[in-house]
Order: structure tokens, then sequence, then C-alpha cells
């Protein structure tokens, strides 16, 4: 009975991972594993002239799109490692 249990629990957990419930925040950039978007190489900040207090960052790998919240967007990144 607790062998079909893990067997049941372990197969959900690999569903979730297929679907996309786990997601990295790393990416493969150059050569480097960094946390995407924080510390990417790619990454363009601009000032922000709505509020000063947060910057604009876009991506340069992805057609220069803007990313509002880097960090928060796992998979947004075209470097990202599963």
């Amino acid at each position: 009975m607790f062998i079909g249990l893990a067997l049941i629990i372990a197969g959900v957990g690999i569903l979730m991972l297929r679907i996309g419930f786990f997601k990295s925040n790393e990416a493969f950039v150059k050569g480097k594993v960094l946390t995407a978007c924080l510390y990417c190489h790619e990454i363009r900040s601009e000032k922000n002239i709505v509020n000063s207090n947060f910057l604009i960052c876009k991506c340069s790998a992805k057609d220069m799109r803007t990313i509002y919240t880097p960090g928060k967007i796992p998979r947004w990144c075209p470097y990202v490692i599963r």
C-alpha cells in the first residue's frame, strides 16, 4: 500500500513538473547559470518616467520586450533552463 501511494505521489509530482507548476528562475546565459532576470547580462535597465522608484527593464535577447517584474516571471527568459 505504501509503495502504491509513493508511486501515485511521484506520478503527480512528475505531471506537475511537466505542466510547469515548478518553475525555474535560473537562466543559462553566455556559459553561466544566472538567476533570471535579475543578474542577466542581456537585461537593459532604463529610468521610469512615471515612477522613479522602479526601473524599466528590457531584455535585449527577446527583442527588447519589457520586463515589469524581473525575476518574477519564470520561463520568460529565452535562456531559461530546466
